[in-house]
């Protein structure tokens, strides 16, 4: 136990008499801030567990991108992961979650509330949406911005800092 509240990474050095172990779950659950608990081998069998998966998603929303299928299409689980991200794993939460959910504007806009929101995974109808641009503008994460449709991108043109605006006008072939 103060192995895996050291790191995770211990999972692999335990024996394997002791899986299906909860209570060493649920401690790598509640320790798995800076790795991916579900990701080994030891602990998959507990990526459709409610409880564990929980406690894994509050110490690190990105847990949720090896969490069974079933986990990553529902939607207070989506919720959950993506109000518990942390800096250092842009883009795997969302990206993660089903087809369905990816399709909805009100995720995509908790995804870009996250410490270094992303576009990926975003569908393409979400690309092209006026309300996620201005978000992305508004708060200064011009990045994400090369991602969005022509549309968007010729609509805010002016709204971009000028090494964008000379960037999107090339890719565009808008002249100057």
């Amino acid at each position: 136990m103060a192995a895996l509240r050291a790191s995770t990474r211990a999972a692999d050095f335990i024996d394997g008499s002791l899986s299906g172990d909860r209570s060493i779950a649920i401690e790598a659950a509640r320790c798995s801030t800076n790795h991916l608990m579900f990701s080994f081998v030891f602990f998959k069998q507990f990526n459709d567990d409610d409880e564990i998966v929980m406690l894994a998603l509050e110490a690190n929303g990105a847990n949720i991108c090896y969490a069974s299928e079933r986990i990553r299409g529902d939607y207070d689980m989506a919720v959950f992961a993506l109000t518990h991200q942390r800096m250092g794993y842009p883009a795997v939460a969302y990206k993660s979650l089903s087809p369905e959910l990816r399709s909805r504007k009100d995720l995509a806009m908790l995804e870009l509330q996250a410490p270094d929101p992303s576009l990926k995974g975003f569908t393409d109808q979400l690309l092209d949406d006026e309300d996620i641009a201005l978000k992305l503008i508004d708060d200064k994460h011009f990045h994400p911005v090369y991602y969005m449709s022509d549309r968007i991108k010729r609509k805010y043109l002016d709204r971009l800092p000028d090494y964008m605006q000379k960037n999107i006008r090339r890719e565009l072939k808008i002249e100057e």
